[in-house]
């Protein structure tokens, strides 16, 4: 799903992410992005997180982890796109 410009979303510090939350990672330093979990799994007794952006065909190569994360997506209030030409 794209957001349309202007969207507003609500975010708080992660606590139980779940498979289907949307979450904000980092997965390098000044680089976030914002993708859905689409799966938890244990390697090693640390947790990873799958993530897929809702319009891509694959899901991200990032193994993710707990300390990656740094919101979770709660609430959007969807705006409606204008043209503004």
């Amino acid at each position: 799903m794209n957001y349309p410009n202007g969207s507003l979303h609500l975010y708080i510090e992660p606590e139980n992410i779940e498979v289907g939350d949307v979450i904000v990672f980092y997965p390098e330093e000044n680089k976030s992005i914002i993708h859905r979990v689409v799966d938890i799994y244990e390697e090693e007794n640390i947790t990873y997180y799958t993530t897929k952006g809702d319009n891509n065909n694959r899901t991200d190569d990032y193994k993710v982890i707990k300390d990656m994360i740094k919101y979770e997506c709660v609430a959007t209030l969807y705006m409606k796109e204008t043209n503004t030409t």
